[in-house]
């Protein structure tokens, strides 16, 4: 038992417990004592560093337990797996474990983050689920937590970036304050030892009066100050000229404008005066070749004029033929009028001789056998029909 206690002592004085973890609650107690050194010796803890531990936990209001990942790293072999599982990594001593389990647990946690970093029962289903062996992380599960973190990561790099930025800025805003500061600084202190000398001469006797110091200084400095009030009105007068030569500037600058657009308006003119020459060049090629065949025209008209006199000639020498001819067609047309009036004359003679006839031949016949004329029986006939 002595030399036990002995070597938990000595394994007491390093903790297991990593330098950013042991602020935790419940962090101090761990590291002290026979638990201390039971985890660092690999050993589980015994009954009194329980209680040690709850008591602890209970006092500074958290539940604080031993790791499951140190419990399985202290009680299995390294090779050794639960239902044929694969692990993480092995188990290869209880502070690695504890070191990686407690570095995932945030200071000031409650008792169910840790419960749930030790691998508790699920209320649903009621079996323990699968856990790292290491850290006590769901298995199947780093990549979306190690995404996040690097999102967070390039956030919190985007973060110090601006405020890396800001702070340039202000470093520059309150260097030039200081320079500032120290100019003033630097005028006060040549303003205070003008003063001492101002006093340390006024005490002197030998040294004149301040006021016969002061009067040529007055002097030049109302001399400087009618220079510097001629020098501001010669700037206004210049400011004035400036502003004249300026609006000046700017009359020319529209005139100029104005010149550009007649210029443009001109060019545009040049152009259409240009396109108006082709085309009135076109006009005269066309006139040309209209008074080419005018002149054609003319002559044919001119011929066909000549054959018109000719004809007339022919017609003039040949009128005494077309009278002989209108004559006999004068004379035709006289016979057959007197044709005419011979024909209708012989009708009516052969009517009345038809007529003479007919009488002649009903004086000796009977009332039956009478000769009837031809449309008085066709009437009667039909009259007889009907």
């Amino acid at each position: 038992r002595g030399g036990r206690r002995s070597k938990r002592r000595s394994s007491a004085r390093v903790s297991p417990i990593p330098a950013r973890d042991r602020g935790a609650p419940g962090a101090r107690h761990l590291g002290r004592g026979r638990l201390a050194g039971a985890a660092g010796r690999g050993l589980p803890p015994t009954r009194g560093a329980r209680r040690t531990l709850h008591a602890g936990a209970a006092r500074r209001g958290s539940d604080l337990r031993w790791p499951t990942a140190a419990r399985r790293g202290m009680r299995r072999r390294p090779g050794a797996s639960r239902g044929g599982g694969a692990r993480c990594g092995p188990a290869s001593t209880p502070t690695s474990s504890w070191r990686s389990c407690t570095a995932r647990i945030p200071s000031g946690s409650s008792s169910p983050a840790l419960r749930t970093s030790s691998g508790t029962r699920s209320g649903s289903s009621g079996r323990r689920t699968r856990r790292c062996g290491r850290c006590g992380c769901p298995r199947g599960r780093g990549r979306r937590p190690w995404r996040r973190l690097t999102d967070e990561l390039e956030r919190m790099d985007e973060k110090l970036k601006l405020t890396e930025y800001h702070l340039d800025n202000k470093n520059l805003e309150v260097k030039k304050i200081n320079d500032e500061k120290k100019a003033a600084m630097a005028a006060q202190f040549a303003a205070e030892a003008t003063l001492r000398r101002v006093h340390a001469a006024q005490k002197d006797d030998d040294m004149p009066p301040i006021e016969a110091i002061l009067a040529p200084l007055e002097a030049e400095l109302k001399l400087s100050r009618q220079e510097i009030a001629k020098l501001q009105e010669d700037n206004r007068a210049l400011d004035r000229l400036t502003k004249q030569k300026e609006a000046a500037l700017l009359e020319a600058e529209r005139t100029v404008q104005i010149a550009m657009a007649k210029a443009a308006m001109v060019d545009d003119l040049q152009n259409k005066n240009q396109d108006l020459m082709k085309q009135i060049e076109i006009c005269h090629e066309e006139n040309k070749i209209l008074d080419k065949l005018h002149r054609q025209k003319v002559a044919e008209v001119e011929k066909l004029s000549q054959t018109v006199r000719e004809l007339e000639e022919s017609v003039l020498a040949g009128g005494a033929a077309a009278n002989a001819v209108r004559d006999y067609q004068r004379k035709v047309q006289e016979m057959n009028d007197e044709r005419k009036t011979l024909d209708r004359e012989l009708a009516r003679a052969k009517v009345t001789a038809n007529r003479v006839a007919v009488v002649v031949a009903n004086e000796w016949k009977d009332s039956n056998d009478k000769v009837m004329p031809v449309k008085q029986w066709l009437e009667e006939r039909r009259f007889m029909q009907g």
